[in-house]
Parts: C-alpha cells; structure tokens; sequence
C-alpha cells in the first residue's frame, strides 16, 4: 500500500517559489484523501498540528505546500491574516480586492468575461459556451447576468 507521504510527494510541483499542489483542488485548496494537503505538508515536514490550531500561508496561495510558506495560528488569527492582507469574503476590502482574475482560483481572465457576453449577444448557446470555458452553466448565465464579473464592461 502507497503511503501518504508518496501519494503528496508524487503530486507537488517543486518550484524556488511555491510548491504548487498538482492533483484535487477544491476552492483552491489541494486535496488528498480529503485532508488539506497543506495540512499534511505541515505534518510531514514540522510535525503533528496542536489541536485547535490551522495551517495558514504566507504566501496567500492556496494551492502552495511549500513548508517555510506556512505557518501555525488559530482560526482567528486566520481571519485578521485574510483581512489585513485585504481577502476578506464580504464588506468594503472584498468588493475592492478580491475579484476577477487577480483571485486565485479564477478560471477566468477579464477578456474571456468579455467574449462570453459577446459570443452570448452573437447567439451562443449557454451550454457551448459552458464547454468552451469549462464553467458550469449557471455560471455562464451569472456572468451574463453581470451577477458575477459585474465589474467588467
């Protein structure tokens, strides 16, 4: 039986910066065997996570599993790190900071936001465009709908 540490080291990319996770991502986030692949980086390289306490970045990548780009703090400490660094999910900083394709897991560039609603506009349909750019329907018809991507003209 394969090992955990063979399973994470078989799919790491090894960079000079981050070390970027190459399998399961969700939100992001790699993923083996549904444990936070950051959080098994952690383990292998520093040792067992105390309890109560989150594996957080430094470098604001979450897909990164480079050990000496984490770091320990509880999930307060995580939510003033993603405020500070101007991440937060909701309020003034989000709406400013954290859209479009300067988030991470963003499929998109700004310019396939703009061929999507012209392609729309031409006649496309939802779901050719929905394969064209790998997006789920319902996101094809938000970003036509300006619910998502409203920023871009």
């Amino acid at each position: 039986m394969t090992s955990i540490q063979d399973l994470f080291f078989d799919r790491v990319s090894f960079g000079s910066g981050c070390w970027e996770w190459q399998a399961t991502l969700h939100r992001g986030y790699g993923r083996l065997r549904g444990i936070l692949a950051h959080r098994i980086a952690w383990e292998i390289f520093r040792g067992l996570i105390p309890e109560g306490l989150c594996v957080l970045h430094k470098c604001d990548n979450p897909s990164c599993v480079k050990p000496s780009h984490l770091f320990l703090g509880t999930q307060l400490d995580n939510i003033k790190d993603r405020h500070a660094k101007g991440r937060s999910s909701s309020g003034e900083s989000h709406s400013k900071s954290c859209r479009g394709e300067i988030v991470g897991t963003s499929k998109l560039k700004e310019q396939d936001v703009r061929d999507i609603r012209r392609k729309r506009k031409e006649g496309a349909k939802v779901a050719t465009l929905s394969k064209e750019y790998g997006l789920v329907q319902s996101a094809i018809y938000a970003i036509i709908d300006r619910t998502r991507w409203g920023h871009i003209q």
